[in-house]
């Protein structure tokens, strides 16, 4: 009896570390048509980028039943991303690239050069240049 049960959590911690392991292998790829999430080498996400509406950090705590978690690293508070999407089950996907805002910024690059529109900070002009 006492054996099965020792048996049974080294089962569970070993799946356990095995989760954290498997989790900590995400990369992300931002390509020219799709930005995709491959781990180990095989893209387990492809998500175009017509159907990606915009990239954010997290505003306040979310719920877990809301996002698709795709988090790289055990400790992500600093390192957090949100891409909001049209369709799928999920709409949110948690990312944690190492530079947030490196990451953030190339992939609205590409997404807007995808879709064939201006990036957001671009697009409006300021409204002190028009004064002069």
């Amino acid at each position: 009896m006492i054996q099965w049960s020792l048996i049974s959590v080294v089962v569970l911690v070993f799946l356990w570390l095995f989760r954290i392991w498997f989790k900590c292998q995400a990369e992300y790829q931002i390509g020219k048509t799709a930005f995709r999430i491959r781990v180990l080498g095989l893209t387990v996400r492809r998500i175009p980028y017509t159907d990606i509406i915009r990239v954010s950090k997290p505003r306040r705590h979310y719920r877990w039943m809301d996002i698709e978690d795709w988090t790289n690293t055990i400790s992500a508070s600093r390192r957090e991303l949100i891409l909001h999407r049209k369709t799928g089950l999920f709409k949110k996907l948690l990312l944690t690239p190492s530079h947030r805002y490196a990451f953030r910024t190339e992939i609205e690059k590409t997404i807007a050069e995808a879709t064939g529109q201006t990036p957001e900070a671009e697009s409006e002009p300021d409204p002190e240049d028009e004064s002069e």
